[in-house]
């Protein structure tokens, strides 16, 4: 049936999972968008088969960067478990500048949020990627990428702790994800938007309330090098949200 398939193409934006590795960065006025063709298919059941070709990204300062990238996911849901999702990215920039981004990138996700209780579950997510180098890309990557993270929500509050790895090496190169929401990651302060030569371990805590219109968000993070063990100090962000009533 044609609801089984839908094709878009043109100038649009993607997203695909949680945004680690493609996104749209919806935060900013200018978001991120790109130039080519997807394909999503949901005629398996709760199965869905995604490919995109990108031909050109849009990116949030404004630079288009013309590249030949091939993005494919298949993502299973499991009743009452969560999303198992695998992947591979294969990005090609075109441009000389821009051709030490160019990865492959294969890996698989489980995620959800299961019920416990009538008013508890227990979102989690766990993840493992290995990048090399691909393309014309003038250096070797070998690097892994990996996160978990738990947490307990009880009624209107959530809090959570997790751990992330982009792993980076002089010799081996450093894990990578240029076309990522990059914001929602490694703290609000946008300090690691490239991954260090040494890769990034992030260690982190978070805690979240709603309270009527009122949302309240802390996180900590701790940072290190993945090679080496140098320290690079700690991150607090914190974020208050109240939503106005609105009558038409």
């Amino acid at each position: 049936p044609a609801e089984e398939l839908s094709v878009r193409g043109g100038l649009h934006e993607i997203t695909l999972g949680n945004q680690r590795f493609v996104g749209n960065v919806g935060w900013r006025q200018n978001r991120q968008s790109f130039e080519g063709i997807r394909v999503d298919f949901t005629g398996l059941a709760d199965t869905t088969l995604t490919y995109a070709w990108v031909s050109q990204a849009r990116q949030v300062s404004g630079a288009s960067r013309p590249m030949n990238s091939h993005l494919g996911e298949l993502e299973h849901v499991f009743v009452g478990i969560g999303a198992l999702r695998a992947y591979g990215y294969l990005l090609d920039w075109d441009e000389a500048s821009q051709a030490g981004l160019s990865t492959l990138s294969y890996g698989a996700s489980l995620a959800g949020a299961p019920k416990l209780s009538e008013r508890m579950t227990l979102p989690y997510r766990i993840e493992l990627a290995q990048q090399n180098d691909a393309g014309d890309n003038p250096s070797e990557v070998d690097a892994m990428y990996w996160r978990a993270d738990v947490g307990v929500s009880i009624g209107a509050f959530t809090g959570a702790a997790g751990y992330e790895l982009l792993g980076g090496d002089p010799s081996d190169g450093a894990f990578s994800t240029p076309l990522a929401t990059l914001h929602g990651f490694n703290g609000w302060a946008d300090k690691f938007l490239t991954t260090p030569a040494n890769g990034l371990e992030d260690l982190f805590l978070s805690a979240t309330a709603t309270l009527g219109r009122w949302k309240l968000e802390g996180v900590v993070h701790d940072y290190s090098a993945d090679t080496g063990g140098a320290s690079w100090g700690s991150e607090i962000d914190l974020l208050v949200v109240y939503t106005a009533p609105w009558k038409q």
